[in-house]
């Protein structure tokens, strides 16, 4: 940081000669994405006048970590703006030290600006790639088949509303499922409930818990025996193809093993700490400290998300 050090240093002799005579706003933050290059503007003027044909160069440094110093060139992209592309290290609290040159005169000034973390463009996805959690890739066939799985859900309260209810109370009952039926297409949702399985599944893992193949086949055997129950999901996951259905699905119920670990421990602890509480009250306490956990899982990964 010794160039902008150095600057401040500097300031009082600035200040006893009248100070500098540009006036610099940034115009353009760049953002933070991994080894990618992001777009920096300045607005230079001089009493409310843009300033042209200036020699400007910038160098960052962050504010209160080390990550050394980032020297770029600024061209002129418009009246009075200068751009450049940098690289960042990291997100973060940062400043820009401007060496801008009139050709006769050369003035500091310096600039602080707060970079956040930017969503990786299309292009560094790979093709059908939708978003990636800590290098593990979600695709468009994960979105489509947790679309065929809520659709068979839909399907067998279909199934049974039907057989509960009829005249208006069935007309309702449809019109409801309907409205869930187009929800469930929203890429948005499904994407939330890959993400929310998957954040919650490295945390288990991260915790030592592990799903073995005994547990995952219990758990696989629950689910088939849930669909063997009703016709039309029977045919639905015939229509799919079952070999291909059971097989996506043993990977999923290792994530849905490994999640219920993680559940079974928010319980353990509500139970601990409030040993007199009812049931009902320690599963509401469990699914909230669940929830607080699932937040702060999310907001510590890596998580890269493509334009759905």
């Amino acid at each position: 940081m010794k160039k902008i050090l150095a600057f401040l240093m500097g300031l009082f002799v600035l200040s006893g000669c009248g100070g500098s005579s540009y006036d610099v706003e940034i115009a353009d933050v760049p953002t933070f994405i991994p080894e990618k290059a992001s777009k920096i503007s300045f607005k230079i003027t001089k009493g409310n006048k843009p300033q042209t044909g200036l020699e400007v160069e910038a160098s960052f440094e962050m504010e209160k970590m080390d990550h050394g110093t980032i020297e770029i060139p600024l061209k002129e992209q418009q009246e009075g703006v200068y751009s450049g592309e940098v690289t960042l290290p990291m997100e973060g609290d940062w400043q820009a030290l401007l060496l801008i040159s009139n050709g006769t005169d050369t003035e500091e000034k310096l600039v602080t600006f707060t970079v956040n973390k930017g969503e990786a463009s299309a292009a560094e996805f790979p093709e059908g790639v939708v978003a990636i959690i800590n290098g593990d890739e979600i695709t468009t066939e994960d979105l489509e088949f947790y679309e065929f799985i809520n659709n068979i859900q839909i399907a067998m309260y279909r199934e049974a509303d039907k057989a509960k209810y009829k005249g208006k109370e069935l007309e309702e009952a449809m019109k409801y499922w309907d409205a869930q039926e187009k929800a469930a297409k929203n890429k948005s949702t499904l994407l939330t409930q890959i993400i929310r399985l998957r954040a919650m599944a490295l945390l288990a893992e991260e915790k030592g818990h592990t799903a073995s193949e005994g547990e995952i086949l219990a758990k696989l055997n629950e689910t088939k025996n849930m669909y063997k129950t009703s016709p039309v999901a029977q045919q639905m996951i015939k229509e799919f193809g079952e070999e291909k259905f059971w097989a996506i699905q043993e990977k999923q119920h290792k994530a849905i093993v490994l999640v219920s670990k993680v559940q079974q421990d928010m319980i353990d602890n509500v139970k601990k700490a409030n040993p007199k509480a009812e049931s009902k009250e320690i599963n509401m306490l469990a699914q909230k400290k669940y929830e607080e956990l699932l937040v702060s899982q999310v907001s510590s990964l890596d998580i890269k998300i493509n334009q759905l």
